[in-house]
């Protein structure tokens, strides 16, 4: 039995008292269990608790993902459902937004190397650009996330989701879809304005996946429109 586990005075609210102030008084009771079935029991609890805890942390989750992804190519609900060792499809949209949304971490070295790139290329061509923490912000006046993705095999095409920003602080996500086939070069530039699109998922399928088909503008150009930025002559 365990006293002082708290402390209430008249009239004043309860509160806990640290574990050093707790009185223990072994033997108190008559034992249900033999002692030794207890303790292994509490130890095969702790245990179940650990594997848990493995089993449903971030980096085990994605190092199954990563497996599977190579094994098929591909990763799709029905070839997690499949997999013994695996957790739900409904598992990872929890911990991570979406299947998608953890696609994607399986090439996080790509995506900040590419974010990089884009972001060399921003700075040559406007000197004003000030980083604030994951976003940066042109010239004092508008403030963009830059977004690299992956390709997703999704049926007979490939597809790129894009989730616009929400926060407040950003105005726009420029989205930046990377081909497949392992180069995961820059295939162009999405804009994505905060106030229309923020928080919603913008997907685009193609059936090459290493080309877009779209109209639009070069960076230099959606620049020039968006703060008046002239390329040097």
């Amino acid at each position: 039995m365990v006293y002082n586990k708290t402390t209430q005075r008249l009239k004043s609210p309860m509160h806990s008292n640290p574990k050093t102030e707790w009185i223990r008084a072994e033997h108190a009771f008559p034992a249900i269990v033999e002692r030794n079935v207890f303790d292994t029991a509490q130890t095969m609890i702790r245990n179940a608790a650990e594997h848990r805890l493995i089993r449903y942390s971030d980096k085990d989750m994605l190092a199954r993902l990563r497996a599977l992804f190579e094994r098929y190519g591909t990763v799709r609900p029905t070839l997690i459902a499949g997999e013994k060792e695996m957790v739900s499809a409904s598992t990872y949209n929890h911990h991570f937004s979406s299947l998608v949304a953890a696609y994607q971490k399986l090439f996080a070295d790509v995506i900040a190397d590419r974010r990089a790139q884009v972001v060399n290329r921003l700075k040559t061509a406007v000197p004003e650009i000030t980083e604030c923490e994951d976003f940066f912000v042109l010239r004092n006046y508008v403030s963009i996330r830059i977004q690299p993705v992956v390709p997703y095999p999704h049926g007979y095409e490939t597809a790129w989701s894009f989730t616009p920003d929400a926060r407040p602080e950003i105005d726009i996500t420029i989205g930046v879809p990377l081909s497949d086939g392992g180069a995961f070069t820059v295939l162009g530039y999405l804009f994505f304005p905060r106030v229309m699109l923020g928080g919603r998922e913008i997907r685009i399928a193609s059936t090459t996946p290493e080309r877009i088909d779209l109209h639009a503008y070069t960076i230099p150009q959606a620049l020039q429109n968006l703060i008046g930025w002239e390329e040097p002559q």
